[in-house]
């Protein structure tokens, strides 16, 4: 299973789907049982792989993926988004 993250979004785009995004993988990670641990590893793994994939520079997915685990706030990014 993949979050619905289309691999040739700019960081404008996925900045503006980030909310549904990390709802969408909360909502995940709240369906495996504990007896499938290791399917919600693999599903955590992959979707880290998919975000650090992006064609964007190594703390734009470090924020990202932050935003998604609750480490850092959305409302955070994008006062470093609108910054710069």
């Amino acid at each position: 299973m993949k979050l619905g993250i289309n691999p040739n979004w700019n960081y404008n785009q996925i900045t503006s789907q980030l909310k549904a995004l990390k709802r969408e993988y909360h909502h995940v990670l709240a369906s495996f049982s504990y007896f499938h641990l290791h399917d919600k590893v693999l599903f955590i793994t992959e979707t880290k792989k998919q975000i650090y994939s992006l064609n964007f520079e190594k703390w734009k997915c470090d924020r990202i993926w932050e935003v998604i685990n609750n480490d850092f706030s959305y409302n955070e990014l994008l006062e470093i988004k609108n910054r710069r």
